[in-house]
C-alpha cells in the first residue's frame, strides 16, 4: 500500500512539474514582447535623458541607427518647444493584434498620457512592431516612432 502511494506522488509531482514547464515556456516568448513594447513606450513618454542609448535595448539594430539618427531627434521637438516634459501614464494596455504565423508580431498600445503639470489628458493609441533578432523580439524599422510625439505634442498644445 506504501508503494502505490509512493508511486501516485511521484507521478503528481513530475505531472506538476512538466505542466508548470509548459506553462513558462509557452508564456514567457509573449512577456517579453510585450515588456519590450511596455518599456519602449514608458521610457518615450516619461523619460526626459538625453541619452539615445537608453532605447537600444527596444530595437533592432537597423530600426535604433534611425531612432538615434532621426526618430529620436524629431521626437523630442514637442519638450523642446514647451521646455517641458512632465507626463505620466495612466492605465497602459497593451495587445497582440498579429496572425500567429507572421514573422512581424504586433502590438496595438492604449494608454492615458497626463502632463502632471496642469493635469491635463490625452487618450493615446499606437501600433508597435516587432522582428525577431538574435533570438529575441525587437522593435523593428516599420515603425513611424517619430509619430509617438504627437500625442506629446498635442497634449502640450490643447
Amino acid at each position: 500500500m506504501k508503494e502505490n502511494k509512493k508511486i501516485l506522488f511521484r507521478f503528481f509531482v513530475i505531472s506538476l512539474l512538466v505542466t508548470l514547464t509548459l506553462c513558462v515556456g509557452c508564456s514567457k516568448k509573449e512577456d517579453n514582447e510585450e515588456n519590450i513594447v511596455k518599456g519602449f513606450i514608458e521610457n518615450f513618454f516619461t523619460n526626459t535623458s538625453e541619452d539615445v542609448d537608453i532605447y537600444k535595448e527596444y530595437f533592432t539594430e537597423e530600426a535604433f541607427e534611425y531612432f538615434k539618427t532621426d526618430g529620436y531627434i524629431i521626437s523630442r521637438v514637442p519638450d523642446k518647444l514647451n521646455n517641458k516634459f512632465n507626463t505620466e501614464i495612466k492605465d497602459m494596455n497593451v495587445e497582440n493584434i498579429s496572425k500567429s504565423d507572421s514573422d512581424t508580431h504586433s502590438y496595438e498600445v492604449k494608454l492615458t498620457l497626463i502632463d502632471k503639470d496642469s493635469n491635463k489628458e490625452r487618450e493615446c493609441k499606437n501600433t508597435i512592431h516587432l522582428s525577431e533578432e538574435n533570438g529575441k523580439w525587437r522593435i523593428n524599422s516599420n515603425n513611424k516612432i517619430d509619430l509617438l510625439s504627437k500625442d506629446i505634442f498635442l497634449l502640450f498644445s490643447e
